[in-house]
């Protein structure tokens, strides 16, 4: 019989990926209705060109750059769906740290999205190359991620940033943005952030500042395993 804190742990890795898919369902769900609009665009202007009524070639020209564009977004969505599917595939495999934190990032815009925040990010010009559970490795991120989130007001600004650590065996994901009132500190989710960083070798640090911004800064080994 599983112990409760790996049945609990099974139960966050669920509602992780659960939350990531239903985003992304509602995503495509966006880029299919713009579609059937265009869609339906076109068939009026058919309808009034077979009435005598001639359309103008850049309507139909706007019309093909909207369907392309929706196009191409639904299929980085997938792309980054499927990329984010496969990460549980091994519980431990080579991955690069860029290519990770960036698709996690991707699906998690549509929740900076609904608060009117910005979500940015920056990476090393070089491979992060690591050794490890790359799906533990994005819940972590995503985590850091909604914990700044939860007090962040419009307009603000989340910044999350990957680069190797200086001492060349480990590297980092610092994740900034507003700061948490002390009396509203979601206490679980920093604990859970503890747990994810250890089961993947690493350690997480949180840091306030005086311009009342909060880092939350993610250490992982390049191979947990060496």
């Amino acid at each position: 019989m599983l112990e409760d804190s790996e049945l609990q742990a099974g139960r966050r890795e669920l509602s992780f990926f659960g939350t990531i898919t239903a985003s992304v369902t509602h995503e495509l769900n966006n880029v299919l209705s713009i579609v059937e609009q265009v869609a339906g665009l076109l068939e009026d202007m058919l309808a009034a060109q077979e009435s005598g009524y001639p359309v103008k070639p850049e309507k139909l020209a706007r019309i093909h750059e909207r369907i392309t564009r929706q196009t191409k977004r639904g299929v980085g969505i997938i792309k980054s769906l499927n990329s984010f599917a496969h990460g549980t595939d091994e519980p431990v495999s080579e991955f690069d740290l860029n290519h990770i934190v960036g698709n996690i990032i991707t699906l998690s815009t549509r929740f900076a999205e609904l608060k009117k925040v910005r979500l940015e990010s920056e990476y090393t010009a070089e491979e992060v190359k690591i050794t490890g559970d790359p799906f533990l490795l994005q819940q972590a991120v995503f985590s850091g991620f909604q914990f700044l989130l939860e007090d962040a007001k419009k307009d603000d600004t989340i910044v999350v940033t990957v680069s190797q650590h200086e001492n060349g065996s480990a590297a980092q994901v610092q994740i900034k943005g507003p700061a948490h009132e002390k009396s509203n500190r979601d206490e679980p989710r920093i604990e859970f952030l503890n747990y994810l960083t250890a089961e993947l070798g690493g350690t997480f640090t949180m840091n306030g500042s005086e311009d009342h911004r909060e880092t939350l800064t993610l250490y992982f080994p390049l191979n947990k395993f060496a």
